[in-house]
């Protein structure tokens, strides 16, 4: 228990890290990210994830880098591991991260670089020219990002005179885009006095020529600047009150505001002068989130429950105490029985906050991606585990719940860093009813036969470690009931995805890689029932067939997304055919080796 308490605190200790300044109201703002609605919190910490490869004090990064990017430019934040590409671009090889002030100096390198693969076709890329795009397209993004807020920077550009300063109103002498945009027409009233024909131009109305002329450069320069860069990172924090669900970028509106929009530009401006101030900063970025959930009727609810997502990182911390009660059960701590108990049911709490503010936040069913389906199946089967362990008193159950939580957890995060899991549906999956049956029960029908396969697993291991007869058949007892939730649910799952595909498709059966591989699962596992009872196999036989079975749920799963055809096909993700390979060579390495040794112990038997 005292293990449980020591590793708990030291997880709320790294929940919050300290950070330089208040950002509470910073990270709430509302940006329209990948289709869907989300506060900084989260789209800071997808980006973080996607050019540095961590999201530690992602908010800081994001903070400054809009607030104060000479600063954010010279911190090492590129991610660059490949030792062939640090080489290419000239960059120094005894560190893996890069400044963007780095790199700009190795840019021209950089885009000749691209050029040269420009025209090849994205399935001949090689690891080189995939990292190398990457790295440019976050180079875009970066530039994007950081030059965001400039126009409410202080600028030399726009510094005047005392007397400038007066007769156009101004706050300072030294001013950003923003403040003269704002005299613009104070300035172009006093610039059309200006007698250009005479010689004897005053120093006072020098300084107004060169400033309209400044402003004017300013303007041409940033007037297209969202679409200057080959990226999709905008920063869409201001919503357009002329259209619906259209987001604008501060450079949009700057030069054409309108009544609603000038104020969020003047709350901007203001938050901008204010950034070292904690207090005044989040009063003025209050003032711009509450403007914004009453322009577009967004509850704040949903805000703060991804905040809190995103703060407490539930399934990292599951991770870590299905692990905990892994390592109690393997070292045989003592009171391993409750000390494996309590960690399990940890994690699996942790788990379930998980895709309950996942629900909350999304509002809709849990599972719509690879991703989710890693973190639902991972709490399926321990919730199974569990049953068995409340039920049985089996430690079977905390094994099975604690080893599958935490690899498809662990596995669940690869698909996590390639960037938002929580974005909004392509138009085949937007149904609830279907996200929340279909989707539902198949995904639960994975879950059961890959859970039967890990209890094949034991199985097979006990009867290799000749277990007592009970406890064999208690093992066996699990294994079937298992296999039966998984063949129910497997078969559900597939009716029923036959009728959503009558109603988007208008067909019930149409071939496609997605609908063989859960035919092929349902036809396996009734395989296995049917071989059982008329005797083809036995119990060892029915284990190793479970095995298999886990590499048919990967098949389906997972597999028929390397083809990337289909109209299943939106599943798509690479980086997975050897993983799947491998897997698929040790279970059957795995099946075959412990067939040779029980036909051997059989044969020394007679």
């Amino acid at each position: 228990m005292k293990l449980i308490l020591t590793v708990a605190f030291l997880a709320i200790l790294s929940v919050s890290p300290a950070l330089a300044q208040d950002l509470s109201e910073f990270k709430r703002i509302l940006i329209a990210d990948h289709g869907r609605i989300k506060p900084l919190d989260s789209f800071s910490k997808t980006l973080s994830l996607k050019i540095s490869g961590q999201s530690k004090n992602h908010n800081q990064w994001l903070f400054e880098s809009l607030f104060e990017p000479e600063r954010a430019n010279t911190k090492d934040f590129f991610l660059i591991e490949n030792p062939e590409l640090q080489e290419a671009l000239g960059l120094v090889k005894t560190k893996k991260r890069f400044s963007f002030n780095e790199l700009d100096s190795a840019s021209q390198k950089l885009f000749e670089l691209s050029k040269q693969i420009a025209d090849k076709d994205e399935k001949e890329y090689t690891m080189f020219d995939k990292q190398l795009i990457n790295l440019r397209t976050n180079f875009y993004s970066f530039i994007n990002i950081t030059n965001s807020l400039l126009f409410s920077i202080e600028n030399k550009a726009f510094t005047v005179s005392n007397e400038l300063q007066s007769e156009l109103s101004l706050g300072s002498t030294t001013n950003s885009l923003y403040d003269i945009l704002q005299a613009s027409e104070k300035l172009s009233d006093q610039v059309a006095k200006i007698d250009t024909s005479k010689s004897n131009i005053s120093n006072y109305q020098k300084d107004l020529l060169e400033l309209s002329l400044t402003l004017y450069a300013w303007v041409e320069n940033f007037k297209n600047f969202d679409d200057t860069f080959i990226s999709e990172t905008k920063l869409s924090i201001i919503p357009n009150t002329q259209e619906d669900n259209q987001w604008l970028s501060p450079w949009q509106v700057i030069f054409q505001p309108s009544k609603e929009t000038n104020t969020y530009l003047w709350l901007l401006s203001e938050a901008q002068k204010n950034y070292k101030d904690s207090s005044n900063l989040n009063q003025k970025l209050k003032e711009f989130n509450q403007k914004v959930l009453k322009e577009i009727k967004h509850k704040a609810v949903f805000v703060e429950a991804e905040i809190l997502y995103n703060t407490l990182n539930p399934f990292k911390y599951a991770l870590i105490f299905y692990l905990l009660a892994i390592v109690s059960l393997v070292l045989s701590l003592k009171n391993k029985k409750k000390l494996a108990l309590y960690s399990c049911l940890i994690g699996f709490g942790l788990n379930s906050l998980g895709l309950i503010l996942r629900m909350i936040i999304m509002q809709r069913a849990p599972v719509s991606n690879i991703y989710e389906t890693f973190i639902f199946i991972a709490w399926a089967i321990a919730l199974i585990g569990i049953i068995i362990f409340l039920i049985e008193k089996n430690t079977i159950g905390i094994l099975l719940s604690s080893i599958c939580g935490f690899a498809l957890l662990l596995i669940s995060f690869k698909f996590a860093a390639e960037g938002d899991t929580m974005k909004a549906l392509i138009a085949v999956l937007n149904s609830n009813f279907w996200l929340s049956t279909h989707v539902i029960a198949i995904t639960l029908g994975y879950a059961g036969v890959f859970a039967a396969g890990i209890i094949g697993h034991v199985y097979i291991i006990q009867t290799l470690m000749k277990t007592d007869t009970k406890v064999l058949s208690k093992t066996k007892s699990y294994l079937l009931g298992i296999l039966g939730f998984g063949l129910i649910m497997s078969f559900l799952g597939t009716l029923l995805g036959g009728i959503w595909a009558d109603q988007s498709w208008g067909r019930f059966w149409g071939w496609d890689p997605k609908e063989n591989g859960a035919l092929l699962i349902v036809l396996w596992t009734a395989l296995l029932f049917h071989a059982r009872l008329s005797g083809f196999i036995k119990d060892i036989g029915l284990a190793q067939g479970a095995v298999f079975g886990c590499i048919v749920v990967m098949l389906s799963w997972l597999g028929v997304n390397l083809l990337g055809v289909g109209l299943h096909s939106y599943g798509f993700t690479s980086g997975l055919f050897y993983a799947l390979l491998t897997y698929s060579v040790i279970e059957i390495i795995f099946i075959v080796s412990t067939s040779f040794v029980l036909q051997s112990r059989e044969l020394t038997q007679q």
